[in-house]
Protein backbone atom coordinates (compact mmCIF):
# COMPACT_ATOMS: atom_id res chain seq x y z
CA UNK A 1 0.00 0.00 0.00
CA UNK A 2 1.60 3.63 -1.09
CA UNK A 3 1.04 6.56 1.31
CA UNK A 4 0.28 10.16 0.24
CA UNK A 5 2.94 11.58 1.89
CA UNK A 6 2.60 15.31 1.37
CA UNK A 7 5.72 18.10 2.50
CA UNK A 8 5.92 21.67 2.34
CA UNK A 9 9.14 22.62 -0.12
CA UNK A 10 10.10 26.10 -0.96
CA UNK A 11 13.18 27.38 -3.12
CA UNK A 12 15.34 30.16 -3.70
CA UNK A 13 14.04 32.67 -6.41
CA UNK A 14 16.34 34.04 -9.21
CA UNK A 15 17.80 37.69 -7.56
CA UNK A 16 18.85 34.93 -4.25
CA UNK A 17 16.71 36.48 -1.61
CA UNK A 18 14.19 33.30 -1.21
CA UNK A 19 10.71 32.76 -2.12
CA UNK A 20 7.75 32.95 0.46
CA UNK A 21 5.92 30.77 -1.80
CA UNK A 22 5.98 26.53 -0.89
CA UNK A 23 4.46 23.51 -2.45
CA UNK A 24 3.18 20.10 -1.07
CA UNK A 25 4.21 17.51 -3.28
CA UNK A 26 2.02 14.50 -4.13
CA UNK A 27 4.20 10.86 -4.06
CA UNK A 28 1.19 8.83 -5.13
CA UNK A 29 1.22 11.62 -8.43
CA UNK A 30 4.41 13.23 -8.46
CA UNK A 31 3.02 16.23 -8.57
CA UNK A 32 3.61 19.49 -6.88
CA UNK A 33 0.75 21.97 -5.87
CA UNK A 34 1.00 25.21 -3.97
CA UNK A 35 -0.52 25.93 -0.91
CA UNK A 36 -0.03 29.20 1.62
CA UNK A 37 2.93 31.11 1.67
CA UNK A 38 5.43 31.89 4.57
CA UNK A 39 5.81 35.44 5.80
CA UNK A 40 8.95 36.16 5.17
CA UNK A 41 10.94 35.12 1.94
CA UNK A 42 13.61 32.82 2.52
CA UNK A 43 16.52 30.84 1.53
CA UNK A 44 19.02 29.09 2.99
CA UNK A 45 16.22 28.00 6.05
CA UNK A 46 15.58 25.01 7.26
CA UNK A 47 12.42 22.80 7.63
CA UNK A 48 11.67 20.21 10.15
CA UNK A 49 8.82 17.87 10.63
CA UNK A 50 7.41 17.99 14.00
CA UNK A 51 5.12 14.69 15.63
CA UNK A 52 2.07 17.08 16.21
CA UNK A 53 2.45 17.31 11.77
CA UNK A 54 3.32 20.62 11.82
CA UNK A 55 6.58 21.46 10.08
CA UNK A 56 8.70 24.10 11.44
CA UNK A 57 10.66 26.48 9.43
CA UNK A 58 13.60 28.29 11.44
CA UNK A 59 16.46 31.13 10.01
CA UNK A 60 17.45 31.33 6.68
CA UNK A 61 18.36 34.09 4.43
CA UNK A 62 15.95 37.36 3.64
CA UNK A 63 16.17 40.19 1.82
CA UNK A 64 17.52 42.18 4.63
CA UNK A 65 20.16 39.74 5.85
CA UNK A 66 19.96 36.36 7.93
CA UNK A 67 16.89 36.41 10.39
CA UNK A 68 16.53 34.17 13.71
CA UNK A 69 12.73 34.52 12.78
CA UNK A 70 10.38 30.69 12.57
CA UNK A 71 7.06 30.16 11.41
CA UNK A 72 4.59 26.55 11.73
CA UNK A 73 3.23 25.21 8.47
CA UNK A 74 0.08 23.31 9.13
CA UNK A 75 -0.32 21.20 6.31
CA UNK A 76 -4.34 20.43 6.46
CA UNK A 77 -5.10 24.03 6.74
CA UNK A 78 -2.07 24.64 4.01
CA UNK A 79 -1.46 27.81 6.44
CA UNK A 80 2.10 29.44 8.32
CA UNK A 81 1.89 31.21 11.66
CA UNK A 82 4.68 32.71 13.19
CA UNK A 83 6.42 31.19 16.15
CA UNK A 84 8.95 32.32 18.48
CA UNK A 85 12.66 33.48 17.55
CA UNK A 86 15.54 31.71 17.62
CA UNK A 87 18.33 33.34 20.24
CA UNK A 88 20.90 33.34 16.86
CA UNK A 89 20.44 34.54 13.47
CA UNK A 90 21.23 31.50 11.10
CA UNK A 91 21.18 29.99 7.43
CA UNK A 92 22.81 26.98 6.55
CA UNK A 93 22.43 25.42 10.15
CA UNK A 94 20.57 21.82 10.86
CA UNK A 95 17.53 21.47 12.46
CA UNK A 96 16.84 17.65 14.14
CA UNK A 97 13.44 16.73 16.14
CA UNK A 98 14.69 15.01 18.78
CA UNK A 99 13.04 11.83 20.55
CA UNK A 100 10.94 13.99 22.85
CA UNK A 101 9.69 16.23 20.20
CA UNK A 102 11.84 19.22 20.92
CA UNK A 103 13.92 20.24 17.75
CA UNK A 104 17.63 20.66 18.14
CA UNK A 105 19.13 23.81 16.14
CA UNK A 106 22.76 23.75 15.68
CA UNK A 107 25.20 25.96 14.10
CA UNK A 108 25.40 27.71 10.82
CA UNK A 109 26.10 31.48 9.46
CA UNK A 110 25.29 34.68 10.94
CA UNK A 111 26.62 36.90 7.97
CA UNK A 112 30.35 36.08 7.90
CA UNK A 113 30.71 34.39 11.19
CA UNK A 114 30.39 30.50 11.28
CA UNK A 115 28.53 29.71 14.87
CA UNK A 116 28.68 26.97 17.65
CA UNK A 117 25.75 27.85 19.33
CA UNK A 118 22.55 25.78 19.65
CA UNK A 119 19.20 26.02 21.04
CA UNK A 120 16.33 23.65 21.32
CA UNK A 121 12.45 24.43 20.35
CA UNK A 122 9.82 23.41 22.60
CA UNK A 123 6.92 22.56 20.78
CA UNK A 124 4.32 22.89 23.49
CA UNK A 125 5.59 26.21 24.48
CA UNK A 126 6.47 27.88 20.31
CA UNK A 127 9.89 29.02 22.09
CA UNK A 128 13.79 28.69 22.33
CA UNK A 129 16.16 27.89 24.75
CA UNK A 130 19.76 27.98 24.96
CA UNK A 131 21.61 24.66 25.33
CA UNK A 132 25.38 23.49 25.09
CA UNK A 133 27.77 25.22 22.56
CA UNK A 134 29.04 22.73 19.73
CA UNK A 135 32.66 22.34 20.62
CA UNK A 136 33.49 23.44 17.06
CA UNK A 137 32.06 26.27 14.92
CA UNK A 138 30.63 24.73 11.47
CA UNK A 139 27.91 25.57 8.82
CA UNK A 140 26.78 23.07 6.17
CA UNK A 141 26.91 20.04 8.62
CA UNK A 142 25.21 17.18 8.92
CA UNK A 143 23.24 16.10 12.05
CA UNK A 144 21.77 12.84 12.86
CA UNK A 145 19.39 11.54 15.45
CA UNK A 146 21.04 8.13 16.89
CA UNK A 147 18.87 5.28 17.91
CA UNK A 148 20.16 5.92 21.59
CA UNK A 149 18.44 9.54 21.12
CA UNK A 150 21.97 11.62 21.20
CA UNK A 151 22.48 13.53 17.54
CA UNK A 152 25.45 12.98 15.64
CA UNK A 153 27.20 16.06 14.22
CA UNK A 154 29.30 15.56 11.66
CA UNK A 155 31.46 17.68 8.78
CA UNK A 156 30.29 20.98 7.04
CA UNK A 157 32.37 24.32 6.75
CA UNK A 158 34.01 26.77 8.93
CA UNK A 159 33.74 30.07 7.37
CA UNK A 160 35.47 31.78 9.54
CA UNK A 161 38.81 29.93 8.23
CA UNK A 162 37.32 28.69 4.88
CA UNK A 163 38.11 25.35 5.77
CA UNK A 164 36.38 22.35 5.55
CA UNK A 165 35.75 20.04 8.45
CA UNK A 166 36.39 16.48 8.97
CA UNK A 167 35.44 16.22 12.85
CA UNK A 168 32.22 15.19 14.49
CA UNK A 169 30.62 15.32 17.96
CA UNK A 170 27.95 14.07 19.93
CA UNK A 171 24.72 16.02 21.67
CA UNK A 172 23.36 14.50 24.26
Amino acid sequence: MRRLRRRATSSASNNGTGTSSAELYNAVTGTFARTGSMSAQRSSHRATWLTNGAVLVTGGATSTGVTATAELFHPLTGSFERTGSMRSQRELHTATRLTNGAVLVAGGINGSITLSSAELFEPTSGSFVPTGNMETVRSEHAATLLGNGNVLITGGINTNTLHSLATAELFH
